[in-house]
C-alpha cells in the first residue's frame, strides 16, 4: 500500500502508480506543434507529477528535454543558469555586457543559443516566482522566441494574473487547466495504491458535475484512500466534518485536508504554509474561520520548555483526538 503524497516521478515504479488523463495527450500535441504552454492547477492537482509524465513522453526523439523546479529559483539569472546547466550545452559565462540589470541574463541566453544551435529542446518548470515570470517571459520574451525552445510551465491558479499581465500573456500560445478527477479516476488511482474499491467511501453526489468530474484533486484523493483504513468510528467522525469544510468553499478543503495529512499544527508551522501555499495571515485567517465552523479546535501545545506555547489546530471530534 502507497498512500504517499509526493509527486510521482517519471520512473519504473512510479509509472506503476500513474493514472494517464485525456489532458496529457492534448498537451503533448501542442508541446509537439511548437506552442509554449501554461500548466494551471491547484496545490495537490498534480501539476508536478503531469510535468514529470510529460518530459517522458517528449524524450522520445527529442535531443533534450529538462525539468526544472521553479521553487529554488531566486531570479531570472538563476534560472537561465539552470537551463543552461540542466541542458548539458555550456558554461555560464563569466564577462557581463552592458544592458543594466538584464546584462547577465542575456549573457547567459547568448550561450544558450550558441549551445542549442538549430536543434529543438524542451524546457518544463514547475511553479515560479511571478517576480521570475515577469521578466523572463515579459522582458525577455522577444530573446525566448529566437531559440528552438518549447516552454512548458506549470503554475497555481492562485498566481493566474501573473501569466495574464501583458507582455507575459502573449508568450504562452495555449493554456490548459487541470480539472478535478472523474469518478473512475479516483477509484483507478488508489486501486493502483493497494485501496481495494469495496473500502472506499462513496463519492457523494454534490461532488460531481454533469460532465462526471469530482472537486476532488489527486492529493485529496490518496486523503479518501486513508481515510478507507481507519475504523468506522473514525470514518463517521472524519466524514462529517470533511463534509462540513468542503461545502464552505475550496480554500477550507485545502486546509482541512492538509490537517488530515500533518495531524496538528499551528498556523505558522512552514510544513503547512509550504504545501498550501499561503501567507501566515492567510492560513490564520482560513483556521480561525474553520474553528468558528466546527470543523477544527485549538489545543495549547505543552512545550516543556521556556516560550510562549503554541496554539494548534486538529479536526475536532476524532476520537482520541
Amino acid at each position: 500500500m502507497d498512500l504517499s503524497n509526493r509527486p510521482l516521478l517519471a520512473t519504473r515504479t512510479d509509472n506503476r502508480l500513474y493514472v494517464s488523463r485525456p489532458l496529457s495527450a492534448e498537451i503533448i500535441r501542442a508541446a509537439t506543434g511548437g506552442c509554449n504552454i501554461l500548466l494551471l492547477g491547484h496545490r495537490g492537482s498534480g501539476k508536478t507529477t503531469e510535468l514529470h509524465q510529460l518530459a517522458s513522453s517528449l524524450e522520445n526523439g527529442a535531443p533534450a528535454v529538462v525539468v526544472i523546479d521553479g521553487r529554488v529559483v531566486r531570479s531570472t539569472l538563476d534560472l537561465l543558469r539552470l537551463v543552461l546547466h540542466r541542458l548539458g550545452i555550456g558554461s555560464v559565462p563569466r564577462d557581463a555586457w552592458d544592458f543594466g540589470d538584464l546584462s547577465e541574463p542575456l549573457a547567459v541566453l547568448e550561450a544558450i543559443r550558441e549551445g542549442l544551435g538549430n536543434d529543438r529542446a524542451y524546457v518544463l518548470i514547475d511553479e515560479l516566482d511571478p517576480v521570475v515570470v515577469n521578466t523572463m517571459f515579459g522582458r525577455l520574451r522577444d530573446e525566448l522566441w529566437r531559440f528552438q525552445i518549447t516552454w512548458i510551465v506549470a503554475a497555481n491558479d492562485a498566481d493566474e494574473a501573473a501569466y495574464m499581465t501583458p507582455p507575459v500573456d502573449a508568450f504562452f500560445e495555449r493554456t490548459f487547466r487541470i480539472p478535478g478527477l472523474t469518478v473512475s479516476e479516483v477509484f483507478e488511482l488508489l486501486k493502483r495504491r493497494g485501496i481495494a474499491a469495496e473500502k472506499l467511501l462513496s463519492v457523494e453526489d454534490d461532488d460531481v458535475n454533469r460532465s462526471g468530474r469530482t472537486e476532488v484533486t489527486p492529493r485529496e484523493a490518496i486523503e479518501l484512500g486513508r481515510l478507507s483504513t481507519e475504523d468506522p468510528a473514525t470514518q463517521k467522525a472524519m466524514r462529517g466534518q470533511a463534509s462540513k469544510a468542503y461545502a464552505m468553499g475550496r480554500p477550507y478543503s485545502m486546509a482541512y485536508t492538509e490537517l488530515e495529512a500533518l495531524g496538528p499544527v499551528s498556523a505558522s508551522d512552514e510544513r503547512l504554509l509550504k504545501r498550501l501555499g499561503w501567507t501566515r495571515e492567510r492560513a490564520s485567517q482560513v483556521l480561525r474561520t474553520l474553528e468558528t465552523a466546527g470543523v477544527v479546535e485549538t489545543f495549547t501545545e505543552a512545550r516543556g520548555k521556556p516560550g510562549r506555547p503554541r496554539k494548534l489546530y486538529r479536526i475536532k471530534g476524532l476520537p482520541n483526538g
